[in-house]
């Protein structure tokens, strides 16, 4: 839930990275951050597509043994 009381499922991404922005923001000198958290989640994502295909693959070797 945010302060507001909305359901978090309810948010939009945009806002759950601000609101990730914020709390990291305010507990982390900007100093101390090494990419901003819309940064992480665009490395994550591509992170994620590059190595979707092999994960997948290896689970599937697995059954076939």
């Amino acid at each position: 839930f945010s302060k507001e009381f909305k359901p978090r499922f309810w948010w939009t991404e945009e806002e759950e990275i601000r609101a990730c922005e914020r709390k990291a923001l305010s507990a982390v000198s900007p100093g101390d951050i090494l990419i901003p958290p819309v940064e992480c989640k665009s490395l994550w994502r591509q992170f994620q597509g590059e190595t979707e295909y092999t994960v997948k693959k290896a689970i599937a070797a697995q059954f076939e043994i």
